[in-house]
């Protein structure tokens, strides 16, 4: 019994070795597991950061700049420089639907502003004939109230030769 206790209590401390050796083993295990997954993890958010700062400066900023032009379109600054025109992407598919704005806003606000002037020369000129009109209207009527007062003067100057008793007198 004695002897059996012992050589149980070799093998029980036989598989404990085992059992400790095979848990170092995969405590080793696990923490080089653990060091390379944190090693990928720093990879990955490096990548990530360095494509957040890549985005930023290939779409974030042209997109920034074609906001500022649009802003400056909506203030009507047709002569800025829309960014981005000659990219091949979708960046350069929306400076060039600015630009394309720009070119008809302003063609717009030309036909605009040629409209208006004609509008007011147009106006200058009904204005300058009803001008004309009345100044011949009003030197129509001086003439007429001329000619009635030289009428009346004669009238008169016939009246007055007839009351002194001057019968030639014609009216």
């Amino acid at each position: 019994p004695a002897d059996r206790r012992k050589r149980i209590q070799e093998r029980a401390d036989a598989a404990l070795d085992v059992a400790k050796e095979h848990a170092a083993k995969q405590q080793t295990k696990a923490m080089w597991n653990l060091g390379l997954e944190l090693a990928m993890l720093a990879m990955a958010a490096a990548f990530a950061i360095g494509m957040m700062q890549l985005v930023s400066r290939r779409v974030i900023m042209p997109l920034q700049g074609i906001q500022g032009a649009m802003l400056k379109l909506a203030e009507g600054d047709f002569g800025v420089a829309v960014p981005g025109v000659a990219r091949k992407d979708e960046v350069g598919a929306i400076a060039n639907a600015v630009e394309r704005f720009k070119a008809v806003a302003d063609q717009k606000a030309r036909q605009e502003a040629e409209a208006a002037t004609q509008r007011h020369e147009a106006e200058a000129t009904v204005q300058a004939k009803a001008n004309e009109k009345l100044k011949r209207t009003a030197e129509e009527r001086a003439r007429t109230a001329e000619t009635q007062a030289h009428a009346v003067r004669a009238l008169a100057d016939g009246l007055k030769r007839l009351a002194t008793g001057d019968l030639t007198a014609r009216l």
